[in-house]
């Protein structure tokens, strides 16, 4: 019966305590590591997209504002 959380991965360690603050703060910590590490591949797998377009196609500049778009069109694709 533990929930379907980080937080029970330290139920051994910690007992009854992740059911408190400590828990919960187990379960930001997560969370927010998971955004991060979702962020810094899809900023760095755009920086290496914008890098192909442009070898491909010379008249696609590599520069914020393509990243930006590029930012969008995966979002899209991976949201719909």
């Amino acid at each position: 019966g533990l929930p379907m959380t980080i937080r029970s991965c330290f139920y051994p360690l910690v007992g009854e305590k992740i059911f408190g603050w400590m828990g919960d703060a187990i379960d930001i910590l997560s969370v927010c590591c998971t955004m991060f590490g979702v962020c810094t591949s899809l900023g760095v797998g755009v920086m290496q997209m914008n890098t192909g377009f442009e070898r491909i196609f010379k008249k696609f500049e590599y520069s914020v504002k393509n990243q930006i778009i590029l930012i969008w069109c995966v979002t899209a694709c991976a949201t719909a």
